[in-house]
C-alpha cells in the first residue's frame, strides 16, 4: 500500500509540475508576442519617419529631377504644366514645397513643368492685302514684319507674293512674319454720281466700278423724297482704288410724317476658310430688298455697320452667297 501512495502522489506532482511549466511558457509566449505586437504598432504609428531636406530641382528635367528626389525617399509629382520660354519642355518651373525645406521620407514633392514656348502654325497670306495679312496673323498670335516691295504687273496692287517664315511653319507666339507685296501701278477708278438716285438702286451703279457701298445714314429732309440720295463721300468724280466703300446720307422724308426709321449697330466676323472671305448683308424693310453691304474679308475679319431701316426690317447676312443668319429688328 505504501508503495502505491508513493507512485500515486508522485504522479500528482509530476502533473502539477506540468502544468506549472505549461503556464509559465504560455505566459512567457504571450509576453512575448505582446512586446513584439507592442513594438510593431509603436513603430507604425507613433515613430516619425526620417527627416529630409528637399533638394532643389527648379530648371532641372523631370525625369532626371524624379531620380534625384527618389534616391533621398520623397518623389515627384507632377501638378501643372505651362508654356514658358525661358525652360525647354518637361523641364521643373515650380516646386512645392521649395529646395531647402525639411520633409518626412515618403513625402511627395508637387512640381510645375515647362512645355516650352508657345506655338502658332503660319497661316498663307499669299494673295491677301497688307490690311488682311495684318488681320490674319493677329488671329494667329502674330505679327507683320518688314514689308518689301516688288513690281508685277499681272498681279493686283498691295497683294502679297511672298513671305518669310513659310506657311505651315512652326514658330513662337508674337513672331513677326516678313512679306513681299506688289507695288504695281494703282488702277484708281472714278466714284459716280449717286446723288438724286435711290438708295435701293445704288449698287448697281458700284458693283460695275469694283465699289462697295459703305454706311448708308438717314436724314428727315423736307424737300428730297424718302430712300433718295442726299449726298456721298467720297465726292462724285473723286479717284479711288478699287474695292473702296462709298457712303451715303439718305433722305428720310419730312420729319413728324412718318415714325417707322429705326436704326441698329451690327458686328459681324468673316467666316473661318482658305483666304478672303465674302460677307454680303441684305436689307428687307418697308422700302424693299436691297444690298447694303458687300465685301471680301481675311478670315476672323471684325466687321460693324450701322442699319438703318423702315418698320418691321430683316437682315440676312450671307457668307460666300450662303445665307447663315438672319437678324430681325
Amino acid at each position: 500500500m505504501a508503495c502505491k501512495e508513493c507512485f500515486s502522489l508522485a504522479g500528482k506532482i509530476i502533473v502539477k509540475t506540468v502544468k506549472i511549466l505549461v503556464l509559465i511558457f504560455i505566459a512567457g509566449f504571450t509576453l512575448a508576442f505582446s512586446f513584439s505586437f507592442g513594438q510593431s504598432l509603436y513603430n507604425t504609428f507613433w515613430e516619425l519617419p526620417e527627416e529630409i531636406e528637399v533638394p532643389n530641382i527648379v530648371g532641372e528635367d523631370a525625369t532626371v529631377a524624379d531620380n534625384k528626389l527618389k534616391e533621398k525617399g520623397i518623389s515627384l509629382k507632377i501638378v501643372d504644366s505651362k508654356y514658358q520660354e525661358k525652360y525647354p519642355s518637361n523641364t521643373v518651373i515650380e516646386q512645392d514645397p521649395p529646395g531647402g525645406i525639411m520633409v518626412r521620407r515618403g513625402r511627395e514633392i508637387l512640381v510645375t513643368i515647362s512645355l516650352g514656348p508657345e506655338l502658332a502654325e503660319v497661316p498663307d497670306l499669299t494673295g491677301f492685302s497688307q490690311r488682311q495679312a495684318t488681320v490674319v496673323l493677329g488671329n494667329n498670335k502674330l505679327k507683320l514684319g518688314k514689308i518689301d516691295s516688288v513690281n508685277d504687273s499681272s498681279r493686283e496692287p498691295g497683294e502679297i507674293m511672298e513671305q518669310n517664315p513659310a506657311p505651315g511653319e512652326k514658330v513662337k507666339i508674337g513672331t513677326e512674319v516678313k512679306i513681299k507685296a506688289n507695288k504695281g501701278d494703282e488702277p484708281m477708278v472714278k466714284v459716280p454720281n449717286l446723288v438724286g438716285v435711290n438708295a435701293s438702286e445704288a449698287d448697281k451703279y458700284l458693283e460695275p466700278r469694283t465699289l462697295q457701298l459703305g454706311t448708308i445714314v438717314w436724314e428727315w429732309h423736307d424737300y428730297v423724297p424718302k430712300g433718295e440720295v442726299i449726298r456721298q463721300i467720297p465726292n462724285p468724280g473723286s479717284l479711288v482704288q478699287p474695292g473702296s466703300q462709298v457712303d451715303l446720307k439718305v433722305s428720310a422724308g419730312m420729319k413728324g410724317l412718318d415714325f417707322n426709321l429705326k436704326q441698329k449697330s451690327l458686328v459681324i466676323f468673316a467666316p473661318k476658310g482658305e483666304g478672303l472671305q465674302t460677307v454680303k448683308l441684305v436689307q428687307v424693310d418697308d422700302l424693299g430688298e436691297r444690298t447694303i453691304y458687300n465685301g471680301k474679308h481675311a478670315p476672323g475679319e471684325k466687321i460693324e455697320i450701322t442699319v438703318h431701316a423702315w418698320g418691321d426690317s430683316e437682315i440676312q447676312v450671307f457668307y460666300n452667297t450662303r445665307l447663315v443668319r438672319r437678324i430681325r429688328f
